[in-house]
């Protein structure tokens, strides 16, 4: 099994970093709730994961998820929860911490009102290897 679709139901589960990182490990592709998140494994951890794909159901997640992109990552979907009030908003000053050199392919859901936001993302080269933009509204 390559890919792998983990859902946060009734919000009290939650998977620490050594978890993630064993599934990090073991799967290609893998959607989750960004809620089921304690915190982020190291990035110095051997991934396998090519295809991030994550539900934004929690409030400030992005600069934690930046700065701890597996680098094997070359995929990177968020998809922002109906009738959430996620921004993305992004700290430009940390831009030399983040681990995002890999992301080959972003993909955007759900971020209609934040045009703005992901021009500065784009003007502000977040994502150096950056081919292919998907922005669905």
């Amino acid at each position: 099994m390559d890919e792998l679709l983990i859902r946060n139901l009734d919000s009290k589960q939650r998977l620490n970093p050594q978890d993630l990182a064993m599934l990090f490990e073991r799967f290609e592709a893998i959607e989750l709730d960004s809620s089921l998140i304690v915190d982020y494994p190291s990035t110095k951890n051997k991934a396998k994961l090519r295809a991030l794909s994550l539900r934004a159901d929690t409030h400030n997640f992005f600069i934690p998820l930046l700065l701890n992109v597996p680098s094997s990552v070359r995929t990177l979907t968020i998809k922002n929860a109906t009738f959430s009030s996620n921004n993305l908003i992004i700290d430009i000053a940390q831009k030399r911490k983040f681990n995002t050199g890999g992301v080959e392919t972003l993909e955007l859901e759900g971020f209609a009102d934040n045009l703005k936001q992901i021009w500065k993302v784009l003007q502000h080269d977040i994502f150096p290897a950056l081919r292919h933009l998907v922005i669905h509204f």
